[in-house]
This record gives structure tokens, C-alpha cells and sequence, in this order.
């Protein structure tokens, strides 16, 4: 497999491809598994992208109806989650990423009686279904004396998911409202360590994939020894070599014929055909790093074509139009098929 099939394949299992799209919001996020979330307009750009005939008010329609969930998973950052999902996921995930949070409670003097506390607030403000947003639940937190600046707030909200405590239940305008996951989600069956690691190996190999080991191991969080069993206990997946490294996939994609054809895609921020690996250099240049990801984490929104990213955009608020700043000469560039897909995601965000 040389690098550019290895692309092809990959935007193929991303569902980027024309001819390849999923049907429905929560179709896309169980397909994925979870996908990165905490630029929320962006997130719904990145199911949207994915989905025949998307809208952004269908989406946030499936959002406020908790078709899928926005809460903190796999890594200590928001990502939208399936309902079905999101139980077995947090007992797989949510320890390793409290266990990283430890050294933030003990800067900010949270400890395990004021976690207890938060948590019991948490209880008596939502149960029965009383919907709060974060600025409700810190007036909360005020009258019954616990600390709560703008960082602890989000440490102790954070803790309370990782538990399953609470999870999103919609938008009440511009904020996030939160539930008690029990009353949102219907009870689910519990997986076994092992059947999760290896559920978890093949939701991230089938949509991601040809991937490597240590890409699994960054996007899921868990170790490279869990992430190595997963694919271990995987019978689904096989793997070929490219450069002395092992990419893993679904051996089903091997009886795939993949279309050679253009492809041009603007892809939001933190969009999970960049986030979902450690080692981008396939899709990136090397020179074009620095313009992408910023030093303090955050990802831009790029324009990708034929696999690779070859700039970098942004919406014009004034004039609504959609300004694309090229690495390189854009003479051999498809401008017609460029301005379909602005054209695709200006419908997106208007309906």
C-alpha cells in the first residue's frame, strides 16, 4: 500500500467521500465512536460534513432531543457520544483521564470531600429532570458554600461526568444545559474490560483506519499495552506495513475498490480526520504544521484536498463569505469544485 492509497482509504472510511455519506446524525457519531466537540458550531460542521442533505438546525434539533450527548470522554476534552455509547466508554476511559486531572484538583484545592459535596449539589438541583445550565448550577454550588471559580467549576462539572452523573440535555439559547445521565439515557448493557478494549479497537480501526497502534492509543487515551490487547482481541483486523510501520484496518477494506477521483473538503476545527491521529505527517507537510496547530492546542480549520491539507479557512462575519488562505499556489487547484463545497456548507449553517 503505498501513501497515497493509504489516504484514499482513509478519507474513504472518514465518510468524506461524495458517494460515501451516512443518513443520520446519531448514525455518524455511533459510526465514529465519539468526535472531538468542544467547538461546538464546528462539531456540528464535522457530523454535518458527513451526512447527506445535513442542516445545522437538524442537527441541533438531535442534539436538544439527546440523540447524542456532549460530555467529557476517551480524553479530557469534550466530544459528542451516542447515547448506547457513552456508559461502557466512560468505564473504559474516565479513569485514566481523572487520574490526569489529579494534579489540577490539588492546585486548585479540590479534594475527595469537596468532589462529594459537588456531586450531591449536582443531585438535589437536577433530579427530576430539571435542567440546568452551567451558570445555574454555579449559583448552586454558591449557596451551598462550595468554591467555585470559572476553572474549578469546569474541574468539578468535569468529575461529575466522568462519573456519570450528568451528561448535556440539550441548549437553553447559547448554553449547554446538563441532566442526570439516568434520567436521559435508558439503562444499557455493561461490557467486560475486554469486550470493550476490543469494541473500541474496531470502531476506531473501521472509520479511521489504516491507522497505527500509537494513533489508537493518543485519540482513545488508554495505554499502548490496552490499545495493543484491543487489537489483539479484534479478529476484524488485519494490518500492511508502509515505512516499517504497522497500519491497521478492517480486512474487509481490502476487498474495496476505492475510486480514484478528486477530492476537496473543507473540514472544520479539530476535525477527527486530523485529531483522531499522533502522527499527522501523512496529511500534513511538515513546513505547514505551524499554521495549522497552535502552540497552546488548537486546530484550524482546513481545506483538504486529495487527502492532504493544502490551506486554511475562515467565515467572513462581515460579508458571510468564506475566506480560504492557500499554502501554495492554487493554479492546479479545482476552483469549481472548491466553490461547491463552500457552497455546501454556506447551505449547512443557513438551514
Amino acid at each position: 500500500m503505498t501513501q497515497q492509497e493509504l489516504l484514499e482509504y482513509r478519507f474513504k472510511n472518514h465518510l468524506l467521500c461524495p458517494n460515501n455519506k451516512g443518513q443520520s446524525t446519531q448514525e455518524i457519531v455511533r459510526y465514529f465512536g465519539a468526535i472531538q466537540a468542544q467547538n461546538y458550531t464546528m462539531a456540528k460542521w464535522a457530523i454535518g460534513s458527513r451526512l447527506v442533505n445535513a442542516t445545522n438546525l437538524k442537527i441541533e434539533e438531535d442534539f436538544n432531543s439527546n440523540k447524542i450527548l456532549r460530555t467529557h470522554i476517551l480524553r479530557p476534552t469534550w466530544h459528542f457520544v451516542a447515547p448506547q455509547d457513552i456508559r461502557w466508554m466512560l468505564a473504559l476511559t474516565a479513569v485514566r483521564i481523572k487520574a490526569g486531572n489529579k494534579n489540577h484538583h490539588q492546585r486548585l484545592g479540590i479534594d475527595y470531600g469537596i468532589l462529594k459535596r459537588s456531586k450531591k449539589s449536582i443531585q438535589r438541583a437536577l433530579c427530576g429532570k430539571r435542567f440546568q445550565t452551567r451558570s445555574e448550577l454555579k449559583k448552586n454550588f454558591e449557596k451551598d458554600h462550595i468554591n467555585c471559580d470559572d476553572e474549578r467549576l469546569g474541574f468539578l462539572l468535569m468529575d461529575a461526568e466522568l462519573d456519570g452523573l450528568i451528561c448535556s440535555a440539550g441548549n437553553k439559547g447559547k448554553e449547554m444545559l446538563y441532566g442526570l445521565l439516568d434520567e436521559i439515557v435508558p439503562k444499557t448493557k455493561s461490557l467486560s474490560r475486554d469486550e470493550s478494549l476490543m469494541t473500541l479497537a474496531q470502531i476506531y480501526f473501521n472509520s479511521r483506519g489504516p491507522a497505527t497502534v500509537y494513533d489508537f492509543a493518543w485519540w482513545s487515551g488508554l495505554t499502548i499495552k490496552d490499545a495493543r490487547k484491543g487489537i489483539e482481541l479484534s479478529k476484524e483486523l488485519t494490518f500492511v506495513y508502509l515505512e516499517a510501520q504497522k497500519y491497521w484496518f478492517n480486512r474487509s477494506l481490502l476487498h474495496k475498490h476505492i475510486v480514484k477521483r478528486e477530492t476537496i473538503h473543507l473540514l472544520p476545527a479539530f476535525d477527527e480526520y486530523l485529531i483522531s491521529y499522533k502522527d499527522r505527517s501523512l496529511m500534513v507537510e511538515n513546513e505547514d504544521k505551524g499554521k495549522i496547530f497552535t502552540r497552546n492546542g488548537i486546530f484550524k480549520p482546513t481545506l483538504i484536498a486529495n487527502g492532504k491539507v493544502i490551506g486554511i479557512w475562515r467565515k467572513s462575519i462581515k460579508n458571510k463569505e468564506i475566506i480560504i488562505d492557500y499554502f501554495g499556489s492554487k493554479n492546479k487547484l479545482n476552483l469549481p469544485l472548491i466553490k461547491e463545497i463552500e457552497d455546501r456548507y454556506s447551505y449547512f449553517i443557513n438551514h
